[in-house]
């Protein structure tokens, strides 16, 4: 078996053809350069992607130099960014697992200051965003509302939990496979999990493509967010319609009717939130991975 890298970096790619060989340039000199960093990989994750990513990753992958390897898993069919990563996760040989975007949206560049953070003890180095280039009304308003929804929600205090640039030690991808229905949502889990957070602003350029979240998908993420979390708002909401309803049969107080149906409203709501709940405890079909062979 290979001995542990210090750092493995974690890239989910679709669509991103045209930025591969730019990213893979620049991270290789980041990485070469980086003071302290002995050896380290970039694992790409191509989820099926439509356009000739994978042949740019392959021809990336024999003209690799250096101390960084290039390793490229390949999707038999796409099965979506939360299960890329997770078998860039499981084939990951580093101490320190990064996560980057292949769009360039977040520069290579910052790697250095995310694995400083990491070498001083934290293990979870979290990116966020400060200042956006995307549209205020469109993309930034709602993310800012949905951060707000999810740390409210959750608990966890991260301020940007759509930020995709983080570092987090490998230790923590064995409570992850544990994590039930809130694997799907990566950074508030992390956030839960990890004994010391660290956040790192970053800048954020244009995106090379439209963004996959608009304000009605968001939406969408925010309720199976609230659904998929935790069991407990739902168990409480069931538990005050049978108390509601208890009260409507012992005839406490002087709307009877009124507490019943109410009562039946909420116990409703709750067993229905806790079937859902239980559903999305199911584990999504992660598809078949085969790694490329290195030339």
């Amino acid at each position: 078996m290979s001995a542990p890298l210090e750092l493995s970096v974690v890239i989910p790619v679709y669509r991103s053809a045209e930025t591969l060989r730019e990213l893979v340039e620049r991270l290789t000199t980041v990485l070469g350069a980086a003071a302290g960093t002995p050896q380290s990989e970039l694992v790409f994750a191509v989820d099926a992607s439509p356009d000739d990513s994978l042949e740019r990753l392959a021809e990336l992958q024999r003209s690799a130099r250096g101390d960084t390897a290039l390793r490229v898993l390949v999707g038999a069919r796409n099965v979506g960014q939360h299960a890329a990563l997770r078998a860039g996760f499981r084939a990951a040989r580093g101490r320190a697992l990064l996560v980057l975007d292949a769009d360039l949206q977040y520069a290579p560049e910052e790697v250095p200051r995310f694995l400083e953070a990491w070498r001083g003890g934290a293990d979870l180095v979290a990116g966020w965003r400060r200042s956006r280039s995307d549209a205020y009304f469109a993309r930034v308003l709602p993310s800012a509302l949905f951060n707000a929804f999810a740390r409210w929600w959750s608990g966890v205090s991260l301020r940007d939990f759509g930020c995709g640039f983080c570092l987090l030690d490998a230790r923590l991808v064995t409570e992850l496979e544990r994590g039930g229905a809130r694997r799907r949502f990566l950074k508030p889990l992390l956030g839960a999990l990890a004994h010391r957070a660290v956040e790192l602003e970053v800048a954020s350029a244009p995106r090379a493509a439209p963004s996959a979240y608009d304000l009605r998908a968001l939406a969408r993420l925010a309720l199976w967010f609230a659904v998929g979390w935790s069991p407990r708002p739902f168990g409480a909401l069931s538990v005050l319609g049978l108390l509601l309803g208890a009260c409507a049969v012992l005839e406490v107080g002087s709307c009877g009717t009124t507490l019943a149906a109410l009562g039946a409203a909420l116990f409703a709501s709750g067993a229905l939130g806790l079937a859902w709940h239980r559903a999305l405890q199911r584990e999504p079909d992660p598809g078949e991975w085969r790694e490329l062979s290195a030339p």
